[in-house]
């Protein structure tokens, strides 16, 4: 269920950021590295016997007018002394950068050295391709592309949370199961009570007998 709420997500996101895409109107483009940057990133590095991997987790921030498709980085990895021992250049495949706005990325490697070794990174823009919208007609209305642009997202989410609130009601939903069983356990509960009362008006009136 997780995993279709994700790729739902990840298309409606896709679809409005190609909204968000300019068409090619012959504009100058300029230069990846001079467009992008990286905002912020950070590494984690899990050694499990022999098999070493290492995650980074960063920000890229596009600066320029147009959309920017398959960005390649390049990642250096430092030890405490300051000197590099491993290099990674990683194309990320699919994701675009929208005019503007920032983009979140993921590279998982294979870690050449021990978990210890890696005390820092630095992420470089290499290279990447300027992505262009499709031409639309100059009769269509700008007012459903902005509307797209600015909602999308939004939408997403509430689709996301609409499916989710459905499937949190359904039958077999653990707030279901826990309402049915406290059901059963008061049921239980009123009918002990029950027994408990027949046995003590039984012994009043036994003991108003032998009085």
């Amino acid at each position: 269920m997780l995993r279709k709420l994700a790729l739902i997500s990840m298309v409606l996101v896709k679809f409005t950021i190609s909204f968000a895409c300019p068409p090619d109107g012959h504009q100058a483009v300029p230069a990846a590295e001079s467009a992008l940057s990286v905002k912020s990133a950070s590494m984690e590095v899990e050694q499990d016997g022999a098999e070493r991997r290492v995650a980074v987790f960063g920000v890229i921030k596009n600066s320029a007018e147009v959309c920017f498709s398959e960005v390649e980085v390049e990642i250096k990895f430092f030890n405490a002394k300051g000197d590099v021992i491993d290099t990674v250049v990683e194309t990320l495949y699919g994701e675009i950068v929208p005019p503007g706005h920032d983009m979140s990325f993921r590279v998982l490697n294979s870690a050449a050295r021990h978990k210890d070794s890696y005390d820092s990174l630095n992420v470089k823009i290499v290279d990447a391709e300027p992505h262009f919208g499709k031409k639309r007609d100059k009769n269509e209305s700008s007012l459903i592309l902005d509307l797209l642009s600015s909602w999308g997202p939004l939408a997403a989410f509430i689709l996301i949370w609409a499916i989710f609130l459905r499937r949190m009601a359904g039958k077999n939903s653990p707030q279901r199961k826990t309402l049915a069983l406290m059901e059963e356990q008061t049921a239980a509960f009123n009918a002990h009570t029950t027994i408990l009362e027949r046995i003590a008006a039984t012994l009043e009136t036994k003991f108003k007998v032998n009085e």
